[in-house]
């Protein structure tokens, strides 16, 4: 099952990647370099033993045509814990042009937003390969997969000298909407 859906996976990116070079014909470079902020909202999934749902918000800077730099806040579910993902993204874009096949790393802080006194949160990081594409000059479509890895301490409410570390490892699916 695993396997069909990594295969589903990597011909869904050629088909996308084949569509970002016909696209390139189609630029209006003006616009896409006079744009340097950029704002993404996005919906995901994380399956694992359970599926996790996934929100983020980044806010971020276009150093050039390659390169964007941004802070993202988010809401996420982990193991029945609803945490407030703090974090900085950097992503590289493959190419210059409407469509672009991208690279995104993350890091940054799970903050706890339920039972705060025993649940501490903890660090997460992330890596994610996709494509984005622009309808327009100014709004797009971005489509990814990725890992997640998150490090959460909970308390034991009994003992304050136990502690449960849980380790989160998951894929991650996102689709989302920019703006420049």
């Amino acid at each position: 099952m695993m396997k069909k859906i990594i295969l589903s996976i990597l011909m869904c990116a050629a088909f996308l990647f084949s569509m970002a070079q016909t696209n390139e014909n189609y630029i209006n470079s003006k616009a896409i370099e006079n744009s340097k902020f950029y704002s993404q909202l996005t919906v995901g999934l994380l399956p694992g033993q359970a599926v996790s749902p996934s929100f983020h918000m980044v806010n971020g800077f276009n150093l050039n045509q390659k390169w964007q730099f941004g802070i993202g806040m988010g809401v996420e579910s982990f193991a029945n814990n609803t945490y407030l993902p703090l974090f900085g993204q950097s992503r590289y874009n493959f190419m210059s042009s409407l469509s672009t096949p991208f690279i995104s790393v993350m890091a940054g802080y799970n903050f706890a937003l339920r039972n705060t006194e025993f649940n501490k949160g903890g660090f997460t990081t992330g890596l994610q390969i996709g494509l984005d594409h622009y309808f327009s000059d100014h709004v797009g479509l971005s489509t990814s997969v990725g890992y997640r890895y998150a490090y959460l301490k909970i308390n034991n409410a009994w003992w304050e000298d136990f502690s449960t570390i849980r380790e989160i490892n998951r894929l991650e699916f996102r689709l989302g909407i920019i703006f420049k």
